[in-house]
């Protein structure tokens, strides 16, 4: 249909399918409820030549590069929270009988997906050999209390699309900042206010013939975050971080160690349903509290950190418990 067209549109989606072959698109299956701006570039790297006769001006252009990229932001639903952090981190063992436990680790075998986003039936851009680069794990108890998860996402190949994919979205409920108990280095904490966990897969991007990606090769993968507490107690967590034990009086050589679980769920039975993210081993970067204010606030203070792989435990394991019960890179 013509336009104008409105981003509020029921037929715009962001739609994601995991592809068996590399080069292949495959349609979507999996449509995450983007609360938010759904971001698109083309990534086209194109340089201005200049040559002899043009006085002084550009007289040729060279396309380098054509790559796209994206991110969306989506509630943590169980299902899709578990889906796009297997694709992502790539490997998945399921266990149990109904609901199911997958827990989630990295390696460093590439999962291409299609990733589609349709504009109003009429703009259907389909990105093969993509993959999920990046996932933000969020709560807070201000602006939501809602467990909420940011994306990103790099593609290889655009393709233009005639038909769209009739979409369909994960109906459960999402967890909240109440569904949770957090394990701060070994130990309970029910102070928690604020948590946000980033795992970002890095990736090389290689280009053989063509302007567009022909390999995103896995390299690795990187933890960071952060988590704001009311603060109980001077030493738990500020005197812990920048003097090394909750008795320290003075700074250590090395970073102060700990380890970090924030575990959510509700129901019971067959409704029983949970994400479980962790990180085993972290080291503690840096611990602030509240500026001294004549104005006066409550005081909190926020520890930011990133994870540490110790010998086989994983850097970053995220373990969901969802309806699903076929793996989900299989």
């Amino acid at each position: 249909m013509p336009g104008p067209f409105a981003t509020s549109e029921a037929e715009n989606y962001l739609g994601i399918g995991r592809q068996t072959v590399k080069g292949t698109g495959v349609a979507p299956a999996f449509w995450p409820a983007f609360h938010d701006d759904v971001d698109l570039s083309h990534g086209q790297e194109i340089s201005g030549l200049m040559e002899a006769g043009g006085s002084g001006s550009i007289t040729l252009s060279e396309k380098l590069g054509h790559m796209a990229s994206g991110g969306f932001q989506f509630r943590a639903r169980p299902s899709i929270a578990a889906r796009l952090t297997a694709y992502m981190l790539g490997a998945d063992s399921v266990s149990g009988v109904g609901p199911f436990d997958h827990v989630l680790t990295h390696d460093l075998v590439t999962d291409y997906l299609t990733i589609e986003q349709n504009l109003s039936d009429e703009g259907i851009e389909r990105f093969i050999d993509s993959v999920i680069s990046e996932l933000t794990y969020e709560v807070d108890n201000e602006s939501t209390h809602i467990v909420r998860v940011s994306g990103r996402w790099l593609a290889g190949s655009p393709n233009f699309q005639a038909t769209p994919t009739t979409e369909s979205y994960d109906a459960e409920t999402p967890f909240v900042l109440r569904d949770g108990i957090f394990t701060l280095n070994g130990s309970g904490a029910t102070n928690v206010q604020k948590l946000s966990i980033t795992a970002t897969m890095r990736y090389k991007v290689e280009k053989v013939a063509d302007v567009v990606p022909l390999y995103l090769i896995k390299i690795g993968l990187d933890v960071t975050g952060s988590i704001t507490q009311l603060m109980l107690d001077w030493s738990t967590e500020y005197r812990l971080v920048n003097y090394g034990s909750i008795t320290g009086t003075v700074p250590l050589k090395s970073p102060t160690p700990g380890a970090l679980i924030a575990d959510f769920a509700y129901g019971a039975g067959a409704s029983a349903r949970a994400l479980k993210l962790e990180v085993p081993n972290l080291d503690w970067l840096d611990a602030v509290y509240t500026p001294l204010n004549p104005n006066g606030d409550s005081v909190k203070v926020v520890r930011t950190f990133h994870g540490r792989a110790v010998s086989a435990t994983p850097i970053w394991r995220v373990t969901a418990k969802t309806n699903d019960s076929a793996n989900y890179l299989i």
